[in-house]
């Protein structure tokens, strides 16, 4: 993949995605970033998938960047209610 079909991607991500959903989205991939909180969400992502690309020589990070919102939803939705007992 080249940076110019990751730039995009990373940039509807970051637009999908809030800014601490990334934080924890980074951190809970062990993915590291090289950049401040205060920068743009998409470079944040941009710069971690990077990383990891020249680190693995793959894509994986890309890959499960995407697959973790998907997979934390699916989690959350298969977790039972508890009802409230106002007794």
């Amino acid at each position: 993949m080249t940076e110019n079909q990751l730039r995009p991607i990373c940039e509807i991500l970051g637009t999908l995605t809030s800014g601490y959903k990334i934080t924890t989205m980074l951190s809970s991939l062990n993915f590291p970033c090289e950049l401040d909180e205060c920068d743009t969400k998409w470079k944040r992502l941009y710069n971690a998938i990077a990383i990891n690309k020249n680190k693995t020589h793959s894509n994986i990070a890309l890959i499960k960047i995407i697959d973790l919102p998907a997979a934390m939803n699916t989690a959350e939705k298969r977790s039972p209610s508890l009802t409230v007992n106002r007794t």
